[in-house]
């Protein structure tokens, strides 16, 4: 049949090659090569064992298939403009080594419940690529908050100083909003273990295959519930998506604190200058770069998750071309995501302190919940208390000075319940330790986040090592290749 073979040529011989060339998703779904490979592999088994093929002829087939991993590996196999996917590339590439046997292997199935096992497979590797990035990341965010575990900084509500916290709290903040995700990513995970194939079109196999023994093999946990739905839905692709997005927009938002934080008028951070670049034409500038693009990718991210939503919405239940186009925007996100996350570990532990911008920065005025604070706890009911420090913040505005350089007299008058020496000891260090809470910016709250992370972090390596070890037992058993070694 050679390098023009269509799998439907016998009904439409004449389509235009310029259309199948429009339609092809090969330049997409080559990235299934490994999988696609798998499930012909374990497929042809389940062929044999109903007896559909030969033993001789799955011996033909499973080294064939070796062989031809081995060759796409080595970038010795050649695509063809008239594939119309990686399904039909494999099988011509099969068929040109071992001859028309490899034509069976596709009997009781369609390329419908075909690559959504792909798709499907290739997730789950994917997601552990990505949660083994992240858990880098989550080293560097640890291995700073330790280095710079005493350093005092305002936080920020409605972009105005709002309570001195310590660094690492702000570092914890952004590392647990990224373990949300991380819990999210593995839902998708198990999620991705409902196996679609053999429900080949729409209606299911006219073939006696054991869905269960084919689970087994390809490393999920059961065939999924029905047909038809399992052909229509793309649910575990919009997961995906989503968590990719959430991953973004939080790594925006870590971005967007270290541009500001960096600014000539902050100067909180320095940058490294390894991840900046300069002006075409101001010598001086130093750029942050990638930061910048972190937030600007995120909106394409977004986007992404948008466009299949959109996708989605208007199609019957059932098959439809439209579908092919949700690996466009997977693939789009997966790669933006997994190329930041390949290099925000480096940049993370090249950031710098500037502790003198930082104390400089502190304003007395951040201290005003903690007096309020002090009146409630002496019996002052806090509205009022509020109220009190309210007026004394404005009298310390009207008179051009802060709070703790008003005339004690002018103080006594505005709080009435408060004491000289008691007004003199509020500070920055007692207000970050006054939140000695459990969540809270005190040195021994921050201290038990990093220690109950470290605790949960053990479990996380453990879950992506064993389930890397799984995953390659499945490839390694069917096609001899290690899809995380590519």
């Amino acid at each position: 049949m050679g390098k023009s073979f269509r799998a439907w040529q016998g009904r439409l011989p004449d389509t235009k090659r310029e259309l199948i060339e429009f339609s092809s998703s090969l330049e997409l779904d080559r990235r299934f090569f490994l999988q696609d490979s798998c499930l012909n592999s374990v497929y042809s088994e389940e062929l044999s064992l109903i007896g559909l093929i030969s033993k001789e002829e799955l011996k033909v087939i499973k080294s064939g298939i070796k062989d031809l991993v081995k060759a796409y590996l080595n970038n010795d196999v050649e695509f063809s403009s008239l594939d119309e996917d990686i399904h039909m590339a494999i099988e011509r590439l099969l068929s040109e080594r071992i001859g028309e046997v490899a034509f069976k292997m596709h009997a009781g199935k369609s390329r419908n419940d075909q690559v959504i096992t792909d798709f499907k497979m290739f997730l789950r590797i994917e997601i552990l690529n990505i949660l083994t990035k992240l858990n880098n990341l989550f080293d560097s965010l640890l291995e700073i908050s330790q280095k710079y575990e005493d350093v005092i900084m305002p936080a920020y509500t409605h972009t105005q100083q709002a309570q001195p916290i310590i660094f690492s709290h702000w570092v914890f903040a952004h590392l647990y909003g990224l373990f949300e995700c991380v819990k999210k990513l593995i839902e998708v995970y198990e999620s991705c273990k409902m196996l679609p194939l053999g429900s080949a079109a729409i209606a299911g196999s006219a073939f006696n295959l054991d869905r269960f023994r084919l689970a087994k093999k390809l490393g999920f946990e059961a065939p999924t519930f029905n047909s038809m739905e399992t052909i229509s839905s793309r649910d575990f692709a919009l997961d995906f998506l989503y968590v990719l997005t959430m991953i973004s927009i939080k790594l925006s938002s870590f971005s967007q604190d270290l541009i500001t934080f960096s600014t000539s008028e902050y100067g909180f951070v320095s940058l490294p200058d390894e991840f900046c670049t300069g002006s075409s034409i101001m010598p001086q500038k130093k750029n942050p770069d990638f930061l910048e693009l972190i937030r600007g990718r995120s909106s394409i991210v977004i986007g992404n998750l948008i466009s299949l939503l959109a996708l989605m919405k208007g199609l019957s239940i059932g098959y439809h071309r439209d579908l092919q186009e949700d690996k466009t925007v997977v693939f789009s996100s997966l790669d933006i995501v997994s190329s930041i996350l390949t290099l925000l570990p480096e940049f993370v532990l090249k950031i710098s302190l500037n502790f003198g911008k930082i104390k400089q920065s502190l304003n007395q005025g951040l201290l005003a919940t903690d007096i309020a604070d002090y009146l409630a706890k002496n019996g002052v009911p806090f509205r009022e208390a509020h109220s009190r420090v309210g007026s004394l913040v404005r009298l310390a505005e009207e008179k051009g000075v802060n709070i703790f350089e008003l005339d004690f007299e002018d103080v006594k008058k505005v709080l009435k319940d408060i004491d000289p020496d008691v007004y003199k000891k509020f500070d920055f260090v007692s207000s970050v330790n006054a939140r000695n809470i459990y969540g809270g910016t005190s040195n021994s709250s921050v201290k038990c986040q990093r220690d109950q992370f470290i605790e949960i972090k053990k479990d996380f390596n453990s879950f992506i090592e064993t389930q890397k070890k799984k995953e390659a037992y499945i490839y390694l058993q069917a096609i001899d290749a290690n899809p995380f070694d590519f």
